[in-house]
């Protein structure tokens, strides 16, 4: 606790990510007064900026609680950005420990998320988004990787299921074969992952315990859905 990992204006030469605990970011102006920009935990990231853009340290980041981070020098995470040129090596990051705290994906090894998350696709969507229409065929699986989104049969005003990060959605339409059951919106701005048809299937009869995982899901929905 109160621990200063990052301090504003410094070289920097690590990047870190949160295993637990709480950290808050702050900036200070020249007046010396400090405003609070985020309050980061578990699964989240920084540091990336002054190692991707060569420049100071634009915030200074400390533990607003006890806990523990993993971190890469610079070194080798330049290594790892030439490895996956062409990737954005900070979202395959962030995405690989949503990925792994998400009960359905909790199994996998850090092979196999890095291979279903270079073949996923991230959407930032603005609040109030319709991503879902009840009745339409389905073609993609989403994961939600940031914000709240709403489950209804068609306004979301009367929904009674929220997604939240880490949950999967959009699968029951793509085992059943049939038109997607529900609607979905986005209660705030949200970022979602999507996989295609092809790509979820060819995945998912590769890790097949994953693939188990997510049609107990289904059938729970599915179940819940009938029983609306």
């Amino acid at each position: 606790k109160n621990s200063v990992l990052v301090k504003q204006g410094d070289n920097g030469s690590t990047f870190f990510v949160i295993t637990g605990g709480s950290v808050e970011v702050v900036h200070e102006a020249q007046s010396g007064v400090e405003a609070q920009l985020a309050v980061l935990g578990a699964k989240d990231c920084f540091g990336e900026t002054a190692l991707i853009e060569d420049v100071p340290r634009t915030a200074t980041v400390r533990g607003l609680t006890a806990g523990t981070a993993l971190t890469i020098d610079r070194a080798h995470f330049e290594q790892a950005t030439r490895e996956h040129q062409g990737n954005d090596l900070v979202a395959l990051i962030r995405g690989a420990n949503l990925l792994r705290h998400a009960p359905v994906f909790s199994s996998l090894s850090p092979e196999a998320l890095l291979q279903v998350l270079t073949e996923m696709k991230r959407e930032t969507l603005p609040a109030g988004t319709r991503v879902i229409t009840k009745g339409d065929v389905g073609d993609l699986f989403y994961v939600v990787m940031e914000g709240e989104l709403a489950v209804s049969d068609g306004d979301p005003a009367s929904a009674t299921t929220s997604l939240h990060p880490g949950d999967p959605f959009g699968e029951i339409a793509l085992l059943a074969d049939v038109p997607r059951m529900a609607t979905v919106d986005t209660k705030t701005a949200a970022t979602v992952l999507t996989l295609s048809r092809e790509a979820f299937f060819r995945f998912f009869k590769q890790h097949l315990a994953v693939g188990e995982k997510l049609e107990r899901v289904a059938e729970q929905r599915m179940h819940e859905v009938k029983a609306a």
